[in-house]
């Protein structure tokens, strides 16, 4: 079995969360995106129990009332949808529709409680949660044993014959509803009632059919020709009164024949119609024309002003502003001077300066102080002067931009506008030449009269066909009113003999009381073949509750014997042997598909040991490095795995959490061998957030932020 499809509708923090999984998958995403909540999803799916803290009420989304988790499992090439509900209202994990007979359902208890893990073990070997990679594997002697028994399914003897004296004590074998013999014995005398009266049907007189048949003929004729005289006379005014509607439609359809040629006479020929049409057709497409001229002529008078308008503000076609250059070389020169007057400020400044350090003339002190307080006005002056030529310049560079756009903008529109103008006149000279044409209105008006008259012809011509059709109804019905008639008065003049019609009421009479006792008879019987059939079901039922009651006695024998087999003296052991045996075995293969270098085998006291047969020497598994003891974790998981589930798939929650990157890398490896290796019999998801982990997988799903 394999995980093919997790879908979440307002679970946890998730409104709605769709995965498809790969046989070697990653989960990924930020702390607090969900990822867990995917596990715990998988978890309650497979045994209705949640591990992190919450109910089936509070796991649905803040917000939402109810909720539910899918999943679809792919088993021996069939798709399995599972669904769980959540919320108050949702209690129940629906597995299907599955319904099993008692003896199915001792084996399979008997076999989840003595042979095989409980849920929780299942989760165990199915989930491994965070940092319990390695857990039990290089603990104590007792600890290693509460983890094997544990994951055998024998952690509690006690606890597990107290389950099967409760299962045991919930089941009392039912007593009968029904007495089976006496059932059987009020079934019996019911079939015996209806054999006796189907013979006393069988002993009815029977009539003769061709008799009876005569009999009622006459009597039936008899009766006719006495109401024939009644009806002869309503089918009388009946005749008159249709033949007047006859007479009356035929009139109708005269006089509005004689108004659809009156009116078919008014209307124009097809001829002239057709030439009326046709110089109307011919106005519209000259006025098309001639219309479409005037709108281009429009157009192109405004497109020409709208050039005029441009033209007149166009920019001036050179710059004749400030040069951005003169203000350049007039900063430099300010520059120039201001670095030459610090200088002399710098070379005057000292308090010894006897002399001119450029000319080396000698003066004294208070010389000096002059120089520098003429030096530091001159160099006040220059600093102005580069200021206001620094401000000039920028001033220039402005100027000659805003004109270069002026200038672009101009050229710009005038291309544009001038585009426009050879494109309309294009069009306008493309059109033929031609004055206005004159609305044809005496032809508009001929097809019109022409329509109205043609309206009014199909009128009348709409209402003869209705009268046509009354015409014609009338018609059939006098036809059927004076054949009626010529029935009736030939039915009215017929002679019966009133003993042969006495003769024949008598036969009926007998025959139909004999029919009415077969009648009443036959009800009888049906009443009772469901009577028998009713106590056919109560004995089926009882049947069926007898068998059950065998079952149950079955079934509450089989656990005491099972609640006897647990005995702490001699079971535990054994099965704990053997699961260590077989686990060892899966292990090993595990150990050699991931290239481990040694092998795994048990002793109670030491615990796992592992020999390495290339250097022939063997240590205890507690004292392997913490590379080759995450291997070995990963072969024991995998082994304990196909041991105790059918699930066919390992789920690792942050395998790598606590571990360096050495180890992690020891991880990584040993899992791309499994991969390779091992994968396609064994479904592996990783939920991690390390990126080298998630990078050897097949498929990654990262969690969106909530």
């Amino acid at each position: 079995m394999k995980i093919r499809e997790l879908k979440l509708r307002n679970a946890f923090q998730h409104e709605k969360l769709d995965i498809e999984f790969s046989d070697f998958h990653a989960i990924i995403g930020a702390n607090g995106s969900g990822k867990s909540n995917i596990v715990e999803s998988i978890r309650y799916i497979l045994t209705a129990k949640f591990l992190l803290p919450g109910t089936n009420d509070t796991m649905v989304r803040e917000g939402a009332e109810k909720g539910h988790i899918d999943m679809t499992i792919e088993s021996e090439g069939e798709m399995i949808t599972t669904r769980a509900a959540l919320g108050k209202a949702s209690r129940s994990l629906k597995r299907g529709d599955e319904k099993k007979s008692k003896s199915a359902e001792v084996i399979e208890y008997i076999q989840n409680v003595l042979l095989r893990a409980l849920p929780d073990a299942v989760n165990q070997s199915s989930i491994i949660a965070q940092g319990n990679l390695t857990a039990g594997l290089f603990d104590t002697q007792a600890k290693r044993t509460s983890v094997f028994m544990r994951l055998a399914g024998l952690s509690d003897i006690e606890k597990k014959r107290e389950a099967l004296q409760a299962e045991a004590s919930k089941h009392t074998v039912p007593m009968l509803s029904f007495n089976i013999e006496e059932l059987e014995i009020k079934i019996k005398e019911l079939m015996d009632t209806r054999d006796i009266l189907q013979k006393e049907i069988a002993g009815f007189k029977s009539y003769p059919t061709d008799k009876i048949a005569e009999a009622r003929r006459l009597v039936m004729f008899t009766e006719e020709t006495s109401e024939s005289v009644k009806e002869l006379k309503a089918v009388e005014e009946s005749l008159q009164e249709f033949r007047g509607l006859r007479d009356e439609a035929q009139l109708s359809m005269d006089n509005l024949r004689a108004q659809s040629d009156a009116v078919g006479a008014k209307m124009a020929s097809k001829e002239m119609l057709a030439k009326a049409q046709e110089r109307i057709t011919l106005y519209d497409a000259n006025k098309k024309n001639w219309d479409k001229r005037k709108t281009l002529n429009t157009k192109m008078e405004q497109t020409a002003e709208q050039l005029e308008q441009l033209t007149a503000t166009a920019p001036k076609a050179e710059y004749d502003g400030p040069s951005q250059e003169e203000m350049a070389e007039l900063k430099a020169e300010a520059a120039t001077m201001i670095a030459s007057v610090d200088k002399t400020i710098a070379a005057f400044s000292g308090d010894d300066i006897s002399e001119c350090p450029i000319c080396h003339t000698e003066h004294g002190i208070e010389r000096a102080k002059e120089i520098c307080e003429d030096a530091n006005t001159t160099r006040a002056d220059l600093v102005s002067v580069l200021s206001d030529a620094a401000a000039a310049y920028t001033e220039a560079v402005n100027a000659k931009a805003k004109w270069k756009r002026e200038l672009d903008t101009y050229n710009t529109s005038r291309q544009v506008l001038q585009t426009r103008a050879d494109t309309l006149l294009a069009e306008y000279d493309a059109l033929a030449a031609g004055i206005e044409p004159k609305d044809p209105k005496d032809d508009r008006q001929l097809i019109i009269t022409n329509d109205n008259l043609r309206t009014e012809q199909e009128s009348v011509l709409e209402e003869l066909t209705n009268i046509t059709k009354a015409h014609s109804d009338a018609v059939v019905e006098v036809t059927k009113l004076e054949n009626r008639q010529a029935n009736l008065t030939l039915m009215a003049a017929a002679v019966i003999d009133p003993v042969k019609f006495k003769a024949a009421q008598d036969l009926i009479a007998a025959s139909d009381k004999a029919a009415e006792a077969i009648a009443e008879r036959n009800g009888r019987i049906t009443g009772i073949e469901n009577q028998i059939n009713d106590e056919e079901v109560r004995l089926a039922d009882a049947l069926q509750q007898k068998q059950d009651a065998e079952t149950v006695t079955r079934y509450v024998q089989f656990l005491e014997y099972a609640r006897g087999s647990l005995h702490r003296d001699n079971f535990p052991s054994g099965k704990v042997k053997a699961f260590i045996d077989r686990m060892l075995l899966s292990a090993n293969l595990y150990l050699d598909a991931m290239h481990a270098g040694f092998s795994i085998s048990y002793d109670r006291e030491m615990g796992f040991v592992a020999f390495f047969p290339q250097d022939n020497k063997s240590m205890r598994a507690d004292r392997l490095s913490g590379g080759q003891k995450i291997t070995f974790a990963l072969a024991f998981r995998f082994a304990v795995n196909e041991l105790h589930t059918d699930t066919g798939f390992l789920i690792l929650d942050e395998p790598t959490v606590w571990l360096d990157d050495a180890h992690i890398d020891y991880m990584v490896k040993a899992l791309s061998l499994v991969k390779s290796k091992l994968v396609p019999r064994t479904q592996v998801i990783v939920v991690t957030h390390d990126e080298k982990l998630a990078a050897i997988c097949d498929g990654v799903f990262e969690v969106p932020a909530p």
